[in-house]
């Protein structure tokens, strides 16, 4: 009785290894169509693109020149880079605030414990 539970088990867990490795196939073979789809997507709007642009003949036009805009100075973009990262490490902390460690609550308890039955 032993020997056939064992055995039904080990089958069990075959199959289930079976349908696992069956599941991973076609997932694989659904990112794979997935992939496919969004290439083809992707040729058809740069042959779109292209016959737009071909499409257009260059008709020579004074066109308006481009807006100009004050770029950031060096310390502009430094200063901004520095409030970034001082966000983001404040933001870590405030997350990181409300966690426990378990296993030093532990020792603290064990500690006090040892300490207080003495």
């Amino acid at each position: 009785a032993v020997v056939s539970t064992q055995s039904t088990g080990r089958q069990k867990a075959l199959q289930q290894q079976e349908e696992n490795i069956k599941m991973e196939k076609e997932r694989q073979e659904a990112d794979r169509k997935l992939e496919e789809e969004e290439k083809q997507r992707e040729r058809e709007e740069e042959e779109a693109l292209n016959s737009i642009i071909v499409d257009k003949k260059p008709v020579k036009q004074a066109s308006p020149p481009p807006p100009v805009v004050p770029e950031k100075t060096k310390q502009e973009l430094e200063r901004e880079r520095r409030e970034k990262l001082r966000e983001e490490q404040r933001r870590q902390r405030q997350s990181m605030m409300p966690s426990i460690d378990m296993n030093m609550q532990a020792e603290i308890m064990r500690t006090f414990e040892t300490s207080h039955h003495l």
